[in-house]
């Protein structure tokens, strides 16, 4: 899909869905900006893609019912700070307005 945006020009964005594992997300960072002495750059150029994706743009579910976010951006700023590309995406909370409910909260207020 990265490949395929860049073909085309389009900036890509990551969409993922929520996990509880914030590793998961520090690994993605490690994918996409690690080099080849990184576990996850070396899966890359294994997978066929021996230059770093420039990927600066993750949505990390719906970031306004993930209990996790705060979590998983931290665990994928600190893996950007140690592969030296600190700057390299950012980090957006879509909806500033909107409240973070309890897991419970939020699935009572799905079923209406």
């Amino acid at each position: 899909m990265i490949d395929m945006c860049n073909a085309l020009g389009i900036e890509p964005v990551i969409t993922t869905t929520e996990t509880d594992n914030a590793q998961e997300f520090a690994d993605l960072v490690e994918y996409c900006h690690g080099d080849d002495t990184t576990p996850m750059g070396k899966k890359r150029v294994a997978d066929g893609h021996p230059q770093k994706y420039d990927v600066k743009y993750f949505e990390l579910g719906n970031e306004q019912y993930n209990p996790n976010y705060v979590e998983q951006v931290a665990a994928m700023e600190a893996k950007a700070r140690t592969l030296g590309a600190k700057n390299a995406f950012w980090s957006h909370f879509s909806n500033m307005k909107t409240i973070i409910l309890p897991r419970q909260a939020r699935d009572k207020h799905r079923k209406r």
